[in-house]
C-alpha cells in the first residue's frame, strides 16, 4: 500500500500470531494491533480452570444449539455472544500430529517436547514464539470484537485490486472486564477468530423428547463424568474419536501406554460403563499391528435418525434401550456474530450460504424448558460452510481487504495458516495494488474442508502466485522453507496416524 496501513486481526491463537508476525516482516511500517478476548495469547489452546457449564436449547424446528449461557441473548440483538468461550481441548489432550507438523517453518519446539505435544506444549510454544518476535506488545488482550463494518462512506471495491481507502473498517470493541466500548477504524482486517467456539449438533428428528442428557465435546473435560453410564457418542473424527476411546478405558486400560483413569478389570468394584459410537460410514481403524483390547468395548453403530425415551434409533432400523447420554463429537460452525446482517458488506454480500429451512416448524412439541425463545441470525448460530470466499479461502470477494488466516478443517493447521498468511502480508506490500488473479478466484461451498494431500498441493498454488514456490532442488532432511513442500513433509504427514497408534497405543 503506498501508506503505512492500519490493520486490525481478531484472535491471538495460532493464526493470528503468525498473522501478526508475516505482516509486521513484510510490511515494517504497517499499525498492526490484535484483539484478543481471552486474556493470554494462544486461543483455543488456553485450556483455563473455569468449569465448562452449559446449555442446549432448540429453535422452532427442531434443531439444537448448545452454549456455555444462554442468558446473554436477547430479542432483535445479533451481537450474539458469550462471557470468554471454554476452550474446546481438554486436559488429557495430545496432538494428533507430531512436533514438525505442528509448529511454523523455522521455529522448532524445544527438544523436551513429546513427539506428539500436549496442548500445554503447544500454548508454551505460542507464547515464546509472541515473546521472541516481539508480538505481545501489539495484542489488546481481554478485547472482544461486537462489531465489524464497513466504515461511512466507504468506495466500492474495484475488482482485482487491494482497496487502498484508508479507515475502510469501522470496529466495535468491548473490554471484557470494565465492559467499556470504544470504535476504531482500520484499513484491513484479519479474521483469525478460529472455529472451535460453536458447537455443531446435526439434526436428529425427536432429540428434543431424548429422555437422558445431551452434551458436545465441546463441554469435555474428562471421561468420568460419565462412569457407570450407557454413552452414545455420534462422531468419529478427533473429539468423537478421543472421547470413545477415554470412555472404554474406563473399563480396560490400554496395553501400550497410560491411562489416567482406574478400571474396572483392575478394579472390579467400580461401576461399568457402556460406549456406542455412531458413525456414517463403517469404521476404518487400519490396526495392523495387535488390535487393543479396550478397542473391543466400543460397540459400532450407524447413522442414529431419531430418539425416543431413553432409545436412540439408527439409519438401519437397530434401536439402543436405555441409553442415558448422546455425547456429540459432531464439529463446529463457523459463526462471526460481530458480522451483523444489517451492515454493510454483509447486508449485500454474506459469507453465510442461503438458509434451505425445509422441515416443519415443531415449537409446539418442544418442552417449554428446552425452547430457544428467540430466532438466531446466521451470523450467530453459525453455518458448516461459508461462501463468496476466494478459492484458498484467504479473501473476501466482495472486498479483499477483509481476509481469514486459519478457517479449515481437518488440516495440519500450523503451516497452512502460515502460508496464508505470508501470502496475506506480501498481497498487503504490493505497490502496484493488483492481487494475482489466482488468489482471488471464486471458492465453491464446502471447499472449507481440504483432505491430503490437497492442503499441501494448495499451499503450493498460493506460494507459486507470488513467485515463491518453485521446487527447492537442494533440498535438505526436516527442512521446510517457502518452496514447494517438501517430500518429507508429505510423508509425514501420511504416515502421522499410524506413526501415534505405534507410539501411543491409539
Amino acid at each position: 500500500m503506498n501508506t503505512a496501513p492500519r490493520v486490525a486481526i481478531i484472535g491471538a491463537g495460532q493464526g493470528g500470531l503468525v498473522s501478526a508476525n508475516e505482516v509486521k516482516k513484510r510490511v515494517p511500517d504497517a499499525e498492526i494491533v490484535v484483539f484478543e478476548v481471552r486474556n493470554n495469547v494462544g486461543g483455543v489452546w488456553n485450556l483455563g480452570d473455569t468449569p465448562k457449564n452449559y446449555e442446549i436449547r432448540f429453535d422452532d424446528f427442531g434443531q439444537a444449539h448448545a452454549a456455555t449461557s444462554f442468558s446473554h441473548y436477547s430479542e432483535g440483538v445479533v451481537d450474539v455472544k458469550e462471557e470468554v468461550p471454554p476452550s474446546a481441548i481438554y486436559g488429557s489432550l495430545r496432538t494428533n500430529l507430531p512436533t514438525e507438523l505442528m509448529s511454523f517453518r523455522n521455529d522448532e519446539h524445544l527438544e523436551s517436547t513429546h513427539r506428539f505435544p500436549s496442548h500445554t506444549e503447544i500454548l508454551k510454544y505460542l507464547e515464546r514464539f509472541a515473546k521472541k518476535y516481539g508480538l505481545t506488545k501489539l495484542i489488546q488482550l481481554g478485547t472482544r470484537v461486537l462489531r465489524l463494518k464497513h466504515a461511512d462512506g466507504v468506495a466500492k471495491y474495484k475488482c482485482g485490486y487491494l482497496p487502498q481507502q484508508k479507515g475502510r473498517w469501522e470496529i466495535t470493541l468491548e473490554n471484557v472486564n470494565t465492559k467499556q466500548q470504544a470504535i476504531e477504524w482500520y484499513d484491513f482486517v484479519i479474521n483469525a477468530s478460529g472455529h472451535y467456539v460453536q458447537a455443531h449438533i446435526p439434526f436428529i428428528d425427536n432429540l428434543w423428547k431424548f429422555e437422558g442428557d445431551l452434551f458436545h465435546s465441546r463441554f469435555y473435560e474428562s471421561a468420568e463424568q460419565f462412569r457407570g453410564k450407557s454413552c452414545v457418542v455420534i462422531g468419529s473424527r478427533a473429539s468423537g474419536y478421543d472421547i470413545s476411546r477415554e470412555i472404554a478405558w474406563l473399563d480396560r486400560s490400554p496395553e501400550h501406554g497410560q491411562s489416567p483413569y482406574n478400571s474396572v478389570k483392575e478394579n472390579p468394584g467400580l461401576p461399568s460403563t457402556r460406549i456406542i459410537q455412531s458413525r456414517r460410514s463403517p469404521p476404518k481403524y487400519e490396526w495392523k499391528e495387535e488390535r487393543p483390547r479396550w478397542l473391543d468395548k466400543i460397540e459400532q453403530r450407524g447413522e442414529v435418525v431419531g430418539t425416543h425415551g431413553r432409545s436412540v434409533i439408527y439409519a438401519d432400523g437397530h434401536v439402543d434401550h436405555g441409553i442415558d447420554v448422546i455425547i456429540f463429537g459432531t464439529g463446529y460452525t463457523y459463526t462471526y456474530p460481530f458480522m451483523r446482517p444489517t451492515d454493510e458488506p454483509w447486508k449485500s454480500n454474506s459469507v453465510f450460504p442461503q438458509s434451505n429451512q425445509s422441515r416443519k416448524n415443531v415449537l409446539d412439541d418442544i418442552p417449554a424448558h428446552l425452547r430457544l425463545p428467540y430466532t438466531l441470525p446466521d451470523s450467530a448460530q453459525g453455518s458448516m460452510t461459508l461462501v463468496n470466499l476466494s478459492k484458498h479461502n484467504l479473501f473476501y470477494l466482495s472486498d479483499p481487504s477483509y481476509a481469514f488466516v486459519g478457517l479449515l478443517r481437518h488440516v495440519h493447521p500450523f503451516a497452512l495458516s502460515e502460508a496464508q498468511a505470508h501470502v496475506i502480508a506480501f498481497v498487503l506490500s504490493l505497490k502496484e495494488r493488483m492481487i494475482p488473479s489466482v488468489l482471488l478466484q471464486e471458492s465453491y461451498e464446502a471447499d472449507q474442508f481440504w483432505t491430503f494431500p490437497t492442503e499441501f498441493e494448495m499451499t503450493d498454488e498460493m506460494l507459486l502466485a507470488i513467485n515463491e514456490g518453485k521446487d527447492y532442488h537442494i533440498e535438505k532432511e526436516n527442512v521446510w522453507s517457502w518452496y514447494r513442500t517438501p517430500e518429507w513433509v508429505l510423508k509425514l504427514a501420511e504416515s502421522a496416524s499410524k506413526d501415534k497408534r505405534l507410539l501411543l497405543g491409539y
